[in-house]
């Protein structure tokens, strides 16, 4: 009985070995790769524009940072600028030729209400789908189903695209007059005025904090301005805020530029306002 099992199980072993080195050398399948919008990449693109039925086009261009240049003129936020490219390589779930389609009134595409330009590069936005919520997308000849991420930014005003951060990118301030605190730069580092004990690092920190600091909102202004300021100085620009407390909110207010920045506790602490 020992024997015949023993037996019983080299032959399986012996079965086994020639088909473990089968399995291992057949050639691997490799999955099905995904159907993208495009082959372009994000960081080929210059120029993007938003064209909207009923309303003014939203044009952005690429210097050293993205800017909006129409209809208003500001630094854009870079978290909607990469939304927009990444339509660029967003997966289509489906695609039709866009001649096949008799009547495109139910896509919503025979007067697409959005049309998104990146470059020479043109998306027009239709419907969604009722049975997944893709929303369908011309693209040249082809009718794409994407994910419905986008276009809810595309309807929004320009202010949505404007960069939060209080002060434009890269600034070099040399000056900033905050109620009750004054800092200067000097050949042998800040002053400040009154000293309040302050040392150079704390000074030096503050003034980092203002070079990177972004509001928890921006919105046209609608609070109204009282007598506290703040002036900071950079690149050799005087920028006036004023300096709003109300309901238990902080907000910084550009009246030349409509922009009211609502500020977080503790982005104000450290912005040295509270």
């Amino acid at each position: 009985m020992i024997q015949s099992r023993t037996f019983f199980n080299f032959v399986l072993l012996a079965i086994a070995v020639p088909l473990c080195f089968w399995v291992a050398s057949r050639p691997q399948q490799s999955e099905p790769q995904h159907v993208l919008l495009t082959g372009i990449t994000g960081d080929a693109i210059r120029h993007i524009i938003i064209n909207r039925a009923g309303a003014e086009a939203v044009a952005f261009q690429r210097f050293r940072h993205w800017q909006l240049t129409g209809p208003l003129k500001a630094y854009a936020n870079p978290g909607r600028i990469a939304s927009m490219l990444t339509l660029l390589q967003s997966r289509s779930y489906a695609r039709f030729d866009y001649g096949d389609i008799a009547d495109l009134e139910p896509l919503g595409l025979s007067a697409p209400k959005i049309r998104l330009q990146l470059d020479d590069q043109s998306f027009y936005f239709g419907g969604t789908d009722p049975l997944n919520n893709h929303r369908y997308v011309r693209v040249d000849d082809e009718i794409h189903l994407i994910k419905d991420r986008l276009y809810p930014q595309l309807l929004q005003p320009a202010m949505f695209f404007i960069s939060k951060q209080v002060l434009p990118p890269d600034s070099t301030i040399s000056h900033i007059r905050l109620p009750g605190l004054t800092i200067h730069r000097q050949a042998a580092g800040w002053l400040a005025t009154p000293a309040n004990g302050l040392t150079q690092q704390q000074l030096g920190t503050i003034i980092e904090h203002w070079q990177v600091a972004e509001a928890d909102t921006l919105t046209p202004i609608t609070r109204q301005t009282g007598a506290d300021t703040v002036t900071v100085t950079a690149d050799g620009r005087r920028i006036q805020f004023h300096y709003v407390v109300a309901d238990g909110r902080i907000f910084l207010i550009r009246e030349d530029e409509n922009r009211q920045y609502e500020l977080s506790d503790r982005v104000a602490r450290i912005l040295g306002l509270r």
